[in-house]
């Protein structure tokens, strides 16, 4: 028959046995919280690498938007435009942890009366550390300057165009004018702005970009180049057809420069530079705003807006690319609820700026200003 220990009877105390079993349960628990705290202390490096790649990447993101609509603003202010580019960022991370415990036992007895006592302490430290560098070097000089002042590379243009993007939007964005070559040895260019003398002239620009996004956007226009490498589209005969026949179906696509013509056509395009662009997308509202009801109610309903609104409203409630402040007016990338325009075209300027950054190798370092 199992019997008590002598000492527990007398004083109320847990035997041996007991305080055998409490103490290997004590050292169980602190060896567990220690294997957890270890654990821990090996999941601190990738856990620092997943959280800081991707809020590195949405601060730099987050930070090129801005400049972007920065410069938009300074330009609508008149003010020159200023480029920064992020370099190469540098990020240390150091991390300890410590782990501590112990455990301690007072007994006393009494033939009155049993004391028993049990202090047990367990303790945690911790320290992480993260020192970033960040490079900047301000755009200038000849070789930023000539990338700013060269025409844009619409060899990129059609690339974004065939890969689902607005063909209307990117020529519209991009484009100094368009040249119609006919095979009867006329020819007729249409510039990308409004001329009061001449007010068909931009109608019919806006006409043939909305028609061509409907030819590129259907795959049926290849784009070449001739032997001076200048960018072009030939327009066979059936083409010509079909530009006319959208034109007698629909009278807001008869585009008065292909009147009375038939034959084959090419159509030669002439870009702006990017700072030319840069110009122009933050005046467009304004530009836009100001046509005659006789052009915007007379073109199809793509081209009846502005590419770009850069003011704020409280009618945009699309989430916003960049909002910023400047010269006392606000400013953001935002839409109408259920419209894209302007953050598709803020998205498609944000591609052709990559063509004018410099390479990392090319930034020139005596400029470089770095940030801890």
């Amino acid at each position: 028959m199992p019997t008590s220990s002598p000492d527990s009877i007398r004083t109320g105390r847990p035997g041996c046995g007991q305080r055998d079993l409490r103490r290997k349960s004590l050292v169980l628990r602190i060896a567990t919280l220690a294997g957890a705290v270890m654990l821990a202390a090996g999941c601190s490096g990738p856990s620092a690498l997943r959280s800081s790649y991707v809020d590195y990447a949405n601060a730099h993101a987050e930070v090129n938007n801005q400049q972007l609509l920065l410069n938009l603003a300074r330009i609508h202010n008149r003010h020159p435009p200023y480029f920064l580019q992020l370099g190469p960022i540098t990020a240390q991370f150091s991390f300890t942890k410590g782990f501590n415990a112990s455990a301690s036992r007072t007994e006393s007895d009494s033939a009155v009366a049993g004391s028993f006592a049990r202090v047990n302490g367990l303790g945690f430290s911790g320290t992480a550390t993260e020192s970033p560098l960040f490079n900047f070097a301000p755009l200038s000089g000849p070789a930023f300057g000539s990338l700013l002042l060269r025409p844009l590379d619409l060899k990129v243009v059609n690339s974004l165009a065939t890969q689902g993007m607005s063909a209307g939007m990117l020529l519209r964005m991009s484009a100094a004018s368009m040249t119609l070559n006919f095979a009867g040895g006329d020819s007729v260019t249409l510039q990308n702005y409004y001329d009061p003398a001449d007010p068909e002239n931009y109608a019919d620009f806006l006409r043939l970009a909305a028609m061509l996004d409907y030819l590129i956007g259907g795959r049926m226009l290849d784009v070449q180049t001739d032997e001076r490498g200048a960018f072009l589209y030939p327009l066979a005969e059936q083409t010509v057809q079909k530009i006319l026949r959208r034109g007698a179906e629909k009278p807001e696509y008869q585009i008065r420069a292909f009147s009375g013509k038939q034959g084959a056509a090419r159509l030669v395009i002439t870009p702006r530079t990017f700072i030319g662009m840069l110009h122009a997308l933050a005046y467009d509202a304004d530009a836009y705003d100001s046509l005659p009801d006789s052009i915007t109610a007379n073109v199809p309903a793509s081209q009846r807006t502005p590419l770009l609104r850069i003011k704020a409203s409280p009618d945009m409630t699309a989430p916003p690319a960049a909002t910023l402040d400047y010269a006392g007016v606000s400013y953001t990338i935002s839409d109408l609820k259920g419209s894209n325009r302007n953050r598709s075209t803020f998205q498609a300027l944000g591609f052709l700026f990559s063509q004018v950054e410099l390479s990392p190798k090319d930034v020139p370092t005596p400029q470089l200003v770095q940030v801890r």
